[in-house]
């Protein structure tokens, strides 16, 4: 069961698709900058061409902080999450990759993604401006609202980029100086949103009535104990079967991805079977690879279980590790970019797996211990946090965890994986007061921990 929910086996592969996607073509030095950056050493009257590395990661981590009050307020996670942080991550790089020579636009490697703008030829930018007007432009444009918030939602971003400006300017940027930046970030937000905008173009035209799929999906009324297949858990339409038509952010990442569940998990409804065993494990709360107590494994489930900031726990977790590298804006804005692609389109992977007819649509435990164990009336410990228990789509695999995959590969890939860290997300979560914070000692403690607090709460 734990390798069910850490999903690392074949999702990660994505990752590393991705990066070679755009590293081959993205490491290699842009002639238009290296000209661009000459004509702007040697013109004063527009300033000097400082490059991107010459800025820290401030800005960005305010602009972080500020999303994550967004996906607070809204509780955004899953594949929309996943979305954002692709988007996000693509505003970020390329608002200031014109500042790093050794490095090109992504302009028509990601899809949907063409024609961006460039900056002048022997003028200078602030790259923090850029990077504001980029971001304030996507985060309006591509963020949910809290119900009945979007004029002040509107507004505080509004007031947060406008804050910024003034304090570059008061920090000694010229006006004119700003206001090209500002431009150029726009410019790059509009184009960045405008291909967030083309996500359903596959979608079958059919997909409002298409939640239930065809045939449909039954209740646990319905649950054939001979078969095994996944039904709903409630009458609810299924969740997300048409997110796997959406258009991945590097066209063939998916390629060579496994979509046949490993044997350890094929259906069996015989007493000592291994998947009889595997649920059992769960029912009796006895998976414990670490020798952690009840309460222990409890607080975990929890911890990854906290409402929080939703899917922006990923985002919190790139900040926190960056900011204790005190990387410079360029391997920032490098990691975003990355890690946002491949959270993305591994997403749509684990949606296409999920839903494949053939191989999985792999029942709950919930189900399974209450139509094969005859516990009737049985809930996960997650039920017992949230009304709707078990999430309302197939057990195989598990989002959480393959979100956690794509973004631990691309940490591993840049810092290696003995790699110690804290994470404090939630510490201040409620004001002066919150969770506890967790130490990890490498890359894959954190994904352990997610993958593990799943079975802890009993949902995988």
């Amino acid at each position: 069961m734990k390798r069910l929910t850490k999903t690392l086996s074949w999702l990660t592969m994505l990752s590393l698709i991705t990066f070679i996607s755009c590293q081959k073509q993205v490491d290699k030095p842009s002639q238009q900058q290296i000209e661009e950056s000459t004509a702007a050493n040697q013109n004063k009257d527009h300033g000097h061409l400082q490059q991107t590395k010459e800025y820290s990661s401030d800005v960005l981590f305010r602009w972080i902080n500020f999303q994550l009050t967004v996906y607070r307020a809204t509780g955004v996670g899953g594949p929309s999450a996943a979305r954002l942080l692709g988007f996000t991550g693509l505003a970020v790089y390329e608002s200031v990759v014109p500042g790093m020579p050794a490095y090109q636009s992504l302009s028509g490697q990601v899809r949907d993604l063409s024609d961006l703008p460039k900056t002048q030829p022997g003028y200078a930018y602030h790259w923090d401006e850029s990077l504001n007007a980029a971001l304030a432009y996507i985060t309006n444009a591509l963020f949910p609202f809290p119900a009945g918030g979007a004029a002040t939602q509107t507004q505080n971003i509004k007031n947060f980029s406008d804050g910024l400006y003034n304090e570059f300017k008061n920090g000694g940027a010229s006006t004119e100086l700003l206001d090209r930046s500002k431009a150029f970030g726009e410019a790059v937000g509009a184009k960045i949103v405008a291909a967030a905008n083309k996500y359903q173009n596959d979608w079958p035209s059919d997909w409002a009535s298409f939640p239930n799929l065809n045939p449909a999906i039954g209740t646990e009324a319905d649950f054939d104990i001979s078969t095994g297949k996944f039904v709903r858990l409630s009458s609810a339409n299924v969740a997300l079967p048409y997110w796997k038509y959406t258009r991945l952010l590097v066209p063939g990442s998916l390629s060579g991805i496994q979509t046949i569940k490993p044997a350890t998990f094929a259906y069996s409804n015989a007493t000592g079977s291994s998947f009889y065993n595997m649920v059992q494990n769960i029912y009796n709360d006895s998976y414990n690879p670490h020798g952690l107590s009840l309460d222990e494994r409890r607080g975990i489930a929890y911890y990854y279980a906290f409402p929080g900031y939703g899917g922006g726990y990923y985002l919190s977790i790139l900040k926190q590790v960056l900011g204790k590298v005190n990387a410079t804006l360029d391997l920032s804005a490098l990691i975003l970019a990355k890690a946002g692609i491949a959270m993305e389109d591994a997403e749509v992977g684990t949606w296409a797996v999920k839903y494949d007819r053939d191989n999985n649509l792999v029942v709950r435990p919930q189900t399974y211990i209450r139509k094969v164990l005859g516990f009737t009336s049985w809930t996960s410990y997650l039920g017992t946090l949230t009304p709707s228990g078990a999430p309302n789509h197939p057990e195989y695999p598990s989002g959480h965890s393959t979100q956690a995959g794509s973004v631990i590969e691309v940490l591993i890939q840049q810092f290696g994986n003995n790699f110690s860290f804290n994470d404090t997300t939630f510490v201040h979560y409620n004001g002066a007061t919150g969770l506890a914070g967790r130490h990890f000692n490498s890359f894959t403690d954190l994904a352990d921990g997610i993958g593990d607090s799943r079975v802890y709460a009993q949902i995988h």
